[in-house]
């Protein structure tokens, strides 16, 4: 062997024992082996599930949201999370197939579309532009509400903020299954409050308020998960905005209003801030799909999505 050969062939070795430590170092500590099992004290704690069957539980009309008109959508909900959950219990994904979806909600598309075209800004992004009770003022004022399906979802929306509860459900889940439909109650709290202030003022944004904020609050510590969490504040930040807007075009508030406006913006309370219930959700879910959750991911679910 000359020497050009040998100093290549001691290269080539050198760089294979660098890559084999490598790998080693990466690969070796990662085998079963290795892992240390979890503390009594957080297997205790990852044990204690929350009851999302809890007695008034609009998680599950959230689910159901987006049924027919006609439909019950706590039934629907209960019947979505059920199938969800039997597909999970079978290694296969839980989301709903097209004819799925068709059966347990009466179609893809319900009528939602036709009012969501028209009012645009209730789906408007408060964060992103401060203006969106402006607009949607604006909206209604331009075509007051008529469509049979927005009454059937406001109508719905009412129901729902006066549950009691909204505890999500994740057990038997998975990461490609869908959150409860937050977008469109959220969607109807806007529409309800532009809708309130147009036809009684200050008043009648209050009262609408009360209700609405009185639910998300409630949410807020109901909550298992940090989805869930941040459309809440997403709803609360709604509702501070629209007030800011009309308390800004009021000369005077008579004592009951600044008092009713003063219950409406207290501060959050330790347990409203306090997210310590979702982390051990998602800790929880984290520990029950890291094996069984699929390799691939469907390429998309085409009745949910991210609000």
């Amino acid at each position: 062997m000359n020497r050009a050969s040998f100093l290549l062939f001691k290269t080539i070795t050198r760089i294979m024992l660098v890559v084999g430590i490598a790998l080693g170092i990466m690969l070796i500590p990662n085998l079963s082996i290795f892992d240390e099992d979890l503390l009594p004290e957080i297997i205790e704690h990852l044990s204690k599930s929350v009851n999302p069957d809890i007695e008034g539980n609009a998680a599950y009309d959230l689910y159901g949201i987006e049924a027919a008109t006609g439909k019950d959508p706590h039934i629907v909900g209960k019947a979505v999370v059920k199938t969800l959950q039997s597909k999970h219990a079978k290694n296969e994904f839980a989301v709903l197939a097209e004819e799925e979806i068709i059966t347990l909600y009466g179609g893809l598309d319900n009528g939602d579309k036709e009012w969501q075209a028209t009012y645009p800004a209730a789906a408007c992004n408060p964060r992103q532009n401060p203006g969106c009770f402006t607009e949607l003022l604006a909206q209604i004022k331009a075509q007051p509400f008529a469509q049979p399906r927005l009454q059937t979802q406001l109508k719905r929306y009412n129901n729902i903020i006066k549950i009691s509860h909204l505890i999500e459900q994740t057990r038997l889940m998975d990461y490609t299954s869908p959150v409860p439909h937050y977008s469109i109650i959220m969607q109807m709290g806007s529409l309800n409050q532009a809708n309130a202030y147009l036809a009684s003022g200050i008043e009648g944004l209050i009262t609408s308020s009360q209700a609405d904020m009185q639910f998300w609050r409630m949410a807020l510590t109901d909550n298992q998960t940090l989805i869930g969490k941040m459309v809440t504040l997403a709803t609360l930040r709604r509702s501070l905005i629209a007030l800011s807007y009309a308390i800004k075009k009021e000369t005077n508030l008579t004592p009951i209003q600044v008092q009713n406006l003063q219950h409406l913006l207290k501060p959050l309370t330790s347990d409203e801030v306090n997210i310590s219930e979702a982390l051990t959700t998602e800790l929880r879910f984290d520990t029950e799909n890291w094996e069984t959750t699929p390799k691939s991911v469907p390429e998309e679910n085409p009745q949910f999505s991210m609000p």
